[in-house]
């Protein structure tokens, strides 16, 4: 298998069919463009993909299994077998979603049952499969006909927390559960985060900071007082002075 990176070509080499062993010099080969890698599977991988902590690694192969290795270890924990019986319909591993389960939950999905319930077969591991279905003829014209599968694997989360609503089993719980989730969020929205310190000596400080505020204000205010004061003396002196010349150029007339 060859890789480009920055317009070289990288070898993927064995890590076992390396000569050299655990004291091969791995800078060495990468001088010479060569990449020691473990093998895990012999199976060729189709599909990978990481979990959310980092820790495992799910590879699907083209025989429809699925392998979560350790990715410290770099050893395979668990296979997931396919979901069919039927060899002529078992395909490659296209496509693995990854999503977050309670421990009880994860429990379950690979246990088929919760604890004190069984099932037919061997420890329910037949729950894992998928039901034998038959052929019917499809109409593409109708739209009221589905080839939807809705498949429940392990129990339902409704039964462990009855207040969890799914949207497909009830819609209207669905939107109630939605709705008060968002009330708490916007209650929530609405709480002031200041945080009011209570103590002797800080409303000691924070009434004298007040007193402080309040006498300069007080202190600007009368000199504001005061320069319209006189200003208004010179206005007053000057319409006298003006009046007193008025009335003599009246008098001279």
């Amino acid at each position: 298998m060859n890789t480009i990176q920055k317009g070289r070509v990288f070898s993927l080499v064995q890590r076992s069919l390396v000569t050299g062993g655990e004291n091969q010099d791995l800078d060495s080969l990468y001088s010479i463009g060569q990449l020691v890698c473990d093998k895990l599977l012999d199976s060729n991988v189709s599909c990978l993909e990481i979990s959310m902590d980092g820790t495992l690694l799910m590879i699907g192969d083209t025989e429809g299994k699925v392998s979560i290795a350790e990715i410290y270890s770099k050893q395979i924990i668990r296979t997931i077998q396919t979901l069919t019986t039927s060899q002529a319909s078992v395909g490659e591993v296209t496509n693995i979603l990854v999503n977050p389960y309670r421990t009880e939950s994860g429990d379950q999905l690979f246990e088929g049952a919760t604890t004190g319930k069984h099932t037919s077969g061997s420890n329910g591991n037949n729950s894992l499969k998928i039901p034998n279905l038959q052929r019917v003829i499809f109409d593409n014209q109708n739209k009221s006909l589905s080839h939807d599968i809705w498949y429940q694997i392990g129990e339902p989360e409704t039964e462990a927390d009855p207040s969890l609503a799914l949207p497909l089993n009830d819609f209207n719980g669905y939107l109630e559960h939605i709705k008060s989730q968002e009330s708490m969020f916007a209650h929530m929205g609405r709480i002031s985060s200041d945080v009011k310190v209570v103590g002797t000596e800080t409303d000691a400080v924070s009434s004298f900071d007040d007193q402080t505020a309040k006498d300069e204000e007080i202190t600007e205010l009368k000199a504001n007082v005061e320069a319209l004061t006189h200003a208004y003396k010179e206005l007053r002196g000057m319409h006298e002075k003006l009046y007193e010349e008025h009335q003599h150029v009246l008098d001279k007339l």
